[in-house]
């Protein structure tokens, strides 16, 4: 493990390009969906995507998820396939496989799966064994798509990519009918509603609704988006089929009337992986590429659908992650896909700022459906002052010349772009923006291009201010500015770091490094700015004395980025190497060092050091590691040079909300015996070595060591008033507690003789809480003071006092009560709370 760092939690990754399982419990009524992820599959709500649970995590990636009326399979690349109750608790597992399950098919108890060499095995999932094994020839059947239509016992239709769809007996394994197809590849299989019926999607965009009893084509739709990806009848009494496209659009089909119904284009910025319909409701949800899961409801006039609840994440990996304002839960992604994201905490998805696009302004006005798409980001900078009043975050775009910048507070783009009109000229043509930083103040931003030139605009106005150009044309890589707006420092390719003024840009003291300067970055509190070079070490230097304060070595390949921790005294570095190292400053060593699966193209720590998230090479995802020094004391010691770091998995997604039993629960048709599960009761106390306490309210104890300032304040100015009618009023008994007095009244004799008896005249006036004290009844004395207020407490303790009618017993008593309640080791702070008044009055 890492001294310092712990996986904590993934943010953004919500699917992957494999298909989702809906399953439908009857008893709750409740729907979920299974969506695999990696080498997990996440269990979201069906009601507004909300994710509930993860599964354990398999051995490889999952490849295929199927569902059966008790249990549920998933398939994985190394063949493995797993079996799971209808949540998330693993039963067993199924070998046999030597390559990826890319099809599976259930059958009651028995399950089809084939893997990519196209060899397919029936298995007999309740005694765990293998049925019969087909291999199909690659040439001739190639196996890719796979259905069981209903009412057909022991029989599965496959589809292959020659167009070709077989009819199997799995119980004989024999074939029983081939249809020659329509010419082109069958990627879509979905049984119809009505017997003998099934809906055949193809690669060429050919949707045939096939009879399989008559081997009779009913209908043909044809869609003009390329190859059919998923189909799906709606279930709520709706003649209505669905298919996807592999260019996102999402199409209604109404199959009375036999032609299109409705669109909804670019429904996903990807191919549609899955699209299945909710059981007798009027809801589809759907997949793709793009890391997203989205909700339709189908309410339109025309029977079209409309965006319900969606889910999404980066479609494609963030390059650049950074932590906004003084939140520890507020993280900026952009990445490849050009779009940015603001993740509030470790949640599975983002907000979603917009997409980089060049003819935003043109797309809002005239409503155009196509944007004009920006370049991936590859850096951006944010700033925290003034971000209500004008944009907040500025963009770097890949090889691109215009800067975007965006509002953090409006979660959007700017219409306006910064770029020099210098850039028009054909011989800049291949110029671009390479570095960028805003001001403290909030106002400025400047960015550096590979030309040499560093301009300085107005981030509010977008207004050019001012050039900070070098006389040889070095592409800069780096820009820092100090936290009194009076430096600037720039670094170039050729290793040379200059200061320049804030204001006026005139040159001032210059730096050589030993190798170009790759990437900068600041802690402005402490003056502080790492330079990484081109030969992998790390240069420290203060931007006021404009020396180099440490030199950092270890890494065995370029560094992608470069973090501060608040204080200044620590330095973290990521690399191609696959390290993520942590450099102390005051001692100038490195304290920590681990590696990872893939590199880390960005990293950033937040502002308190509880957390560090990163971004991964491939990888949709944001990973936050937890900062073990953060939680407890870490003895922190320079790493000796043979130092073998520690290779750690990245971080899981974490469910949103607690699973319910409901969900848990098995709603399978099949007949499961009851066990009998006791209650769990708590003990009264945990450890005889711990002490217990009744997290009462502090007003019922911490304010009597002060009741006499309190009673003395609460005094009535003026004596209280009889009101000319009472009200009736049920009699009460004082306390916390509302109590109706349930004490039987005097007889009528009693009442009305005045004279005491002999009998009844003592010297002791106790309360029946003093009474309890006599006898020594502890544990009942001790609940009834407990339920009294603060002002009655005081009284009775009072009148434990001989001369107010109490005794010495009693108050012994009172000792020898507190003395047991803490050898108990419980109620610790009523019982410090009741002897501190105890010993004030006597």
């Amino acid at each position: 493990e890492s001294k310092l760092f712990t996986p904590f939690r993934a943010a953004g990754l919500v699917t992957s390009n494999k298909p989702f399982i809906m399953r439908y419990y009857k008893l709750t009524r409740k729907t979920i969906l299974k969506v695999p992820v990696g080498n997990a599959f996440y269990v979201y709500d069906a009601n507004k995507l909300s994710l509930l649970a993860l599964s354990d995590h398999h051995q490889s990636a999952i490849t295929s998820l199927e569902s059966s009326s008790s249990m549920d399979f998933s398939g994985t690349e190394n063949g493995l396939i797993y079996c799971w109750n209808s949540f998330t608790e693993f039963i067993h597992h199924l070998e046999g496989h030597t390559c990826a399950v890319q099809l599976m098919s259930s059958l009651g108890n028995v399950l089809l799966s084939i893997d990519i060499s196209n060899n397919m095995k029936v298995w007999d999932v309740k005694d765990k064994c293998l049925y019969s094994e087909i291999h199909w020839d690659h040439e001739n059947f190639n196996i890719s798509v796979v259905c069981h239509p209903p009412t057909y016992l022991n029989k599965v239709l496959l589809g292959s990519k020659q167009g070709k769809l077989r009819l199997l007996n799995l119980k004989t394994s024999k074939i029983i009918y081939e249809f020659e197809g329509w010419g082109s590849s069958v990627t879509v299989l979905e049984p119809a509603p009505a017997l003998d019926v099934v809906a055949v999607g193809l690669e060429d965009g050919q949707i045939i609704i096939h009879n399989l009893k008559f081997d009779e084509t009913v209908m043909t739709l044809k869609q003009d988006w390329g190859k059919v990806t998923t189909l799906s009848f709606r279930s709520d009494n709706n003649s209505r089929l669905l298919s996807g496209s592999s260019i996102g659009h999402l199409a209604v089909w109404d199959l009375n009337e036999r032609n299109l119904s409705s669109v909804v284009e670019n429904a996903h910025s990807g191919p549609i992986i899955t699209l299945t319909c909710a059981k007798g409701d009027p809801f589809a949800f759907s997949s793709s590429t793009d890391n997203a899961i989205k909700s339709w409801i189908f309410d339109l006039p025309d029977g079209g659908a409309r965006l319900n609840f969606h889910r999404e994440g980066h479609s494609e990996p963030p390059l650049k992650v950074r932590f906004h304002g003084a939140s520890d839960m507020t993280m900026i992604s952009g990445g490849q896909d050009s779009s940015m994201r603001v993740f509030l905490g470790p949640k599975s998805w983002g907000v979603n700022m917009g997409l980089a696009c060049y003819n935003r302004k043109e797309v809002k006005k005239k409503n155009l459906k196509f944007a004009i798409k920006m370049p991936p980001i590859i850096h951006f900078t944010t700033e925290t002052t003034r971000e209500e009043a004008w944009d907040s975050i500025a963009a770097v775009h890949l090889n691109a010349v215009d800067v975007s910048t965006w509002s953090f507070h409006r979660r959007k783009m700017n219409e306006r772009l910064l770029k020099h009109p210098r850039f028009k000229d054909p011989a800049l043509a291949r110029a671009m923006a390479t570095c960028i930083t805003i001001s403290v103040c909030g106002n400025f931003v400047f960015i550096g291009y590979n030309t040499g030139h560093v301009d300085k605009y107005n981030i509010q106005s977008g207004a050019w201010k001012h050039c900070f150009e070098n006389n040889k044309n070095v592409a800069v890589r780096g820009l820092v500015t100090d936290s009194l707006n009076q430096w600037i420092v720039t670094g170039d390719q050729e290793g040379t770091l200059q200061w320049w003024g804030f204001s006026k840009g005139d040159k001032d003291k210059a730096l050589s490094m030993e190798a170009g300067v790759f990437v900068m970055t600041i802690h402005r509190d402490s003056g502080l700015f790492a330079a990484a070079l081109d030969d992998w070490s790390i240069v420290v230097l203060d931007i006021d004395t404009k020396s180099v304060v440490r030199n950092f070595y270890g890494h065995l390949n370029q560094i992608t980025d470069m973090v501060f921790s608040s204080d200044s005294k620590w330095l973290i570095s990521s690399s191609m190497d696959h390290s993520i190292r942590t450099f102390d400053l005051p001692s100038g060593s490195c304290i920590d060092h681990f590696t990872v699966p893939k590199p880390a193209s960005s990293i950033a720590l937040s502002p308190a050091d509880e957390y560090l998230v990163s971004t991964h090479v491939d990888e949709l995802g944001l990973y936050m590691w937890a900062n073990r020094n953060w939680l407890s004391f870490v003895s922190l010691q320079p790493l000796k040079e043979d130092y073998v770091p520690p290779l750690l998995s990245l971080p899981a997604t974490a469910p949103d909300v607690t699973a319910m039993d409901e969900y848990d629960s098995d709603d399978s048709d099949t007949e499961h015996e009851d066990i009998e599960v006791d209650d769990y009761v708590s003990p009264d106390q945990v450890s005889e070595d711990f002490v217990s306490i009744d997290l009462v309210p502090s007003s019922r104890w911490l304010n009597l060591a002060n009741i006499d300032q309190i009673k003395k304040r609460s005094k009535p100015h003026d004596a209280p008033k009889v009101p000319k009618s009472a009200p009736f009023f049920l009699e009460s008994v004082l306390g916390i507690e509302a109590q109706i007095n349930e004490t039987n009244e005097l007889s009528d004799e009693l009442a009305k003789s005045k004279i005491i008896d002999k009998s009844q005249f003592v010297l002791e006036t106790l309360s029946p809480f003093g009474t309890l004290l006599k006898k020594g009844d502890h544990a009942a004395a001790f609940e009834k003071l407990s339920k009294m207020s603060p002002s009655n407490i005081d009284i009775e303790i009072r009148n434990l006092d001989p001369e107010l009618g109490g005794s010495r017993c009693a108050m012994l008593q009172f000792l020898l009560m507190i003395t047991d309640i803490l050898k108990s080791r419980q109620h610790f702070e009523l019982a410090q709370g009741y002897l501190s008044l105890f010993l004030k009055r006597h």
